[in-house]
């Protein structure tokens, strides 16, 4: 059984600007930069171009390189990100240093402006434009044989380089924006499915608080009378005779046969409510929009009511995690229940927990689990592999509960 989450998440995956379709446009646009920074290099090997010193190809092979890999490797490699896009800024003005006449030696500088734009903070954004602009004009100033045209030409690769940052850094703005507000999802679903479960606890507690109350009336005030009654008619059966006797035998025999009706209602009473927990799961699934939520439950029609509250609540506290702190994409939950167990597994493909420590949540799981003699693992893998929680319970005490047998009848 699958909840209906599935089907809303995948259209929301696929809808524009969904979570693959951010993908496609940081690689576009990784492309796109590495193309625009291979433009001066494609320049400069075309017949007839000028020659170039060996110094500006080192300067720039070596900014290409560092931009390809803030593009395409950098979660691969150790290596701080600052350091690398400082690299590729001092490497992009030096090939503008050492060439400005060639004039696609400034796309460099825009690429390496819109990468600060990307990865650093709007001060570091401010102090390599306004550098870059100091070494465009120092630059013009002392290339161009007019104070006009070098003006024109600060000013072309100046709106170039702030278009670029500023560019980069509105990017950046907005994914930092998208996680934020998909943490704060992320804590308003956890919220709310938490406000739920309490509000189902406090819902089962005022029934059974009301079931309890009623079933202690029925003992008291009826089941007190009915023993009265029957005490009475005994002891009229042993003073009457004949016809009569016989008609007081029968009323005894109804009063005995009706207590004993009053002790089984009440004992039903104060048994716990059947719970429907495949609707309360599935329930579960679709009170979370993301990540998507895949429920597979099994068998569990005829789980005690008891044992059902238990196995609801640890699959509530496992899906919870997962939304509130594994950034997972995917959570699979599984009930499945055999002649020996019932088994729920709660498994997701987020962060991982390496060195868990176990919150109020799981210790509480803990708790209500120990209750039933089962057991609790928490297997958390390496970084980056998600989590898994698996939950066993003994069928031994998740059978269902029988009426309790009904004591103390009037003897004859």
């Amino acid at each position: 059984m699958t909840g209906r989450t599935d089907a809303r998440d995948d259209a929301r995956d696929d809808a524009p600007g969904g979570r693959d379709g951010q993908g496609v446009r940081g690689l576009l646009l990784a492309i796109a930069g590495v193309c625009a920074y291979l433009m001066p290099g494609m320049y400069v090997l075309t017949p007839g171009a000028p020659g170039i010193s060996g110094v500006w190809w080192a300067a720039y092979v070596v900014g290409l390189g560092l931009f390809v890999v803030l593009a395409f490797a950098e979660e691969r490699l150790s290596v701080p990100e600052p350091w690398l896009v400082g690299g590729l800024v001092v490497a992009a003005a030096t090939a503008f240093l050492l060439d400005p006449r060639q004039g696609v030696s400034g796309v460099p500088l825009a690429v390496a402006a819109a990468t600060v734009g990307l990865a650093m903070s709007w001060r570091w954004v401010v102090a390599v434009c306004a550098g870059y602009v100091v070494l465009i004009a120092a630059v013009a100033l002392r290339t161009e044989d007019t104070t006009s045209f070098a003006f024109i030409l600060t000013m072309m690769y100046t709106g170039l380089v702030l278009f670029a940052a500023i560019t980069g850094y509105s990017a950046a703005s907005e994914r930092r924006l998208r996680e934020q507000n998909a943490a704060a999802l992320a804590e308003l679903t956890a919220a709310h499915e938490a406000l739920r479960a309490a509000r189902d606890d406090l819902a089962e507690a005022s029934r059974a608080a009301e079931r309890l109350r009623i079933s202690r009336e029925l003992h008291d005030l009826v089941g007190h009378q009915l023993a009265g009654l029957a005490v009475h008619l005994e002891v009229a059966s042993h003073l009457t005779d004949g016809q009569a006797s016989v008609h007081v035998e029968a009323a005894r025999g109804a009063a005995k046969s009706l207590l004993s009706d009053v002790r089984t209602v009440v004992a039903r009473l104060r048994d716990d409510a059947p719970t429907d927990l495949a609707a309360a799961l599935a329930a579960v699934a679709d009170a979370v929009p993301h990540p998507r939520v895949v429920l597979t439950a099994e068998g569990v029609e005829d789980l005690a009511p008891g044992c059902a509250h238990v196995v609801l609540r640890c699959v509530q506290e496992g899906v919870t995690n997962a939304v509130r702190h594994a950034g997972a994409e995917r959570v699979d939950v599984e009930v499945r229940t055999s002649a020996e167990e019932v088994l729920v597994v709660v498994r997701d493909d987020g962060r991982g927990a390496v060195g868990l420590v176990e919150g109020t949540g799981l210790r509480g799981m803990r708790e209500r689990v120990d209750a039933l003699d089962g057991s609790v693992d928490v297997m958390p893998g390496a970084a980056g592999t998600g989590l898994t929680l698996r939950v066993r319970l003994p069928r031994t005490t998740c059978n269902v509960t029988e009426d309790i047998p009904v004591v103390g009848e009037v003897r004859a």
